[in-house]
């Protein structure tokens, strides 16, 4: 596991064999040209290229309707469940041929969490601690992540779709970390985030970088968002805690329809356990995507 992930939560995991009947990646990893954006009277700043994994239809197809980007957890889009959940949502949402999914690493290849295969996970979690905290806090801090999707990948789509990216929409899903930045984007000017997902999501990151949750989930604005925790995950985003009390007020909605618990499972089952050799796993893992599913189906048209 990791520093931003609680007590119990999976372990850090190479690519799986297997997930929800898919094996092997269908994608393709495409490089986002770097950019140079405006940054003051006489300067402009430079926007490094960017790795991104991209599967199910072409982004220039005239039937496209639908663009997802998945935000990884901390180990970042080559490892764990994270290509073949891209594949599998793509293939699942309908109709057929009409979404793309997009997995931009916001890393660089440069995962924050870069754990030490052979050391038991304590003792490799305090010994990449200072790592982690310094990628965590200053190099992948809210404002340079919320640069790259606006500054970056947005106009990269733009340039690939075959109308208007504000036409079609952009909607996401995002595991751990990456449930953080899923809410980010919620409430980023400039950027049409259509609704979001987060699956395990690690919302403390605000407080690591920021000081302060409660401001975070204020922003998310009223868009539709979903929050899937495993049992182990903070109160705050279940039914009765008070981040899922305050988006669901926000929203006018019921508790309930902000954040449906796995119980059963650990931080991390979605994006980063194996469930082929666990029917619990699988089946909780087929119910999470069948429920990611029919949100986006639903707010995503």
């Amino acid at each position: 596991m990791s520093a931003c992930c609680p007590p119990g939560s999976v372990g850090a995991s190479p690519s799986v064999s297997s997930f929800l009947g898919a094996s092997a990646p269908r994608g393709n990893v495409v490089d986002i040209p770097a950019r140079s954006v405006h940054a003051g009277a006489s300067t402009s700043c430079p926007l490094p290229s960017m790795p991104c994994y991209v599967t199910g239809a072409s982004l220039d197809s005239p039937s496209l309707r639908r663009i997802v980007l998945v935000f990884t957890d901390v180990f970042g889009y080559e490892s764990g469940n994270h290509r073949l959940f891209a594949d599998v949502l793509a293939s699942r949402l309908g109709p057929k041929d009409s979404t793309s999914v997009l997995i931009p690493d916001l890393f660089r290849g440069t995962p924050i969490a870069q754990p030490i295969s052979f050391l038991p996970d304590k003792l490799s979690i305090l010994i990449t601690l200072p790592a982690f905290i310094y990628r965590a806090v200053h190099k992948h801090r809210a404002a340079s992540i919320e640069r790259d999707l606006t500054e970056l990948i947005l106009p990269w789509i733009q340039g690939e779709v075959a109308s208007d990216v504000n036409d079609i929409g952009l909607s996401c899903v995002g595991f751990c970390f990456g449930g953080w930045v899923m809410a980010r984007s919620l409430g980023l000017a400039g950027l049409p985030m259509k609704c979001g997902v987060g699956a395990h999501p690690s919302l403390n990151v605000e407080l690591l970088q920021c000081g302060c949750e409660d401001a975070m989930v204020g922003r998310t604005g009223t868009k539709p968002i979903l929050l899937l925790p495993a049992g182990n995950d903070s109160k705050k985003i279940k039914v009765g805690g008070r981040h899922t009390k305050a988006l669901a007020e926000a929203r006018n909605v019921s508790e309930g329809t902000i954040s449906v618990e796995f119980p059963d499972m650990k931080h991390g089952w979605v994006g980063r356990e194996d469930g082929t050799n666990d029917d619990g796993v699988s089946k909780n893992q087929e119910a999470a995507m069948k429920t990611i599913v029919r949100f986006l189906e639903q707010n995503h048209a």
